[in-house]
């Protein structure tokens, strides 16, 4: 076993899944409230709308919740070792790496192009089986991350 010379933890931002969760108990409560009549303003077929509406955003709420937990979950740490490195994609040995940087996406506006719209950086590591590895800089510290692949690419063709 090779000793683990960089771990990049990623950062996991956990606000959406507490909205998601908040909506979720107050759109059950009003469906509730609605169901068990103890909204007196709310009768007849509103009553009815309400109870759809409500039943229809819970679920929808619902499998949102289950999507965010099972990309948290799909988020893992890159470790680094001396001669491969080991990703969600399980390990790569640092000679089957054609490239690694950092890709600057830029979406510009429609109207006007001199308008940058979104700016997203992504570490894109390309193997030498064209089959590519990308890291978003929400979750990592691309530069550092960069910096470790390469370093440990120029070493290995040594």
């Amino acid at each position: 076993m090779e000793e683990l010379l960089y771990t990049a933890t990623p950062t996991k931002n956990y606000t959406t899944l507490l909205l998601l969760i908040g909506a979720i108990v107050t759109l059950l409560t009003f469906t509730y409230l609605i169901q068990n009549k103890k909204i007196k303003s709310i009768s007849g077929p509103y009553r009815q709308i309400g109870l759809l509406l409500g039943g229809l955003l819970s679920l929808i709420a619902f499998a949102t919740t289950l999507f965010t937990i099972w990309h948290l979950q799909t988020i893992q740490p890159v470790k680094l070792y001396e001669t491969y490195m080991e990703t969600y994609h399980g390990q790569t040995p640092y000679k089957q790496i054609k490239r690694a940087g950092i890709l600057n996406d830029q979406e510009k506006s429609l109207i006007n192009s001199q308008i940058v719209i979104r700016d997203d950086h992504i570490l894109v590591v390309e193997k030498r089986d064209k089959s590519v590895l990308m890291f978003a800089e929400e979750n990592f510290d691309l530069k550092e991350l960069a910096k470790q692949i390469q370093e440990k690419m120029e070493h290995s063709r040594r």
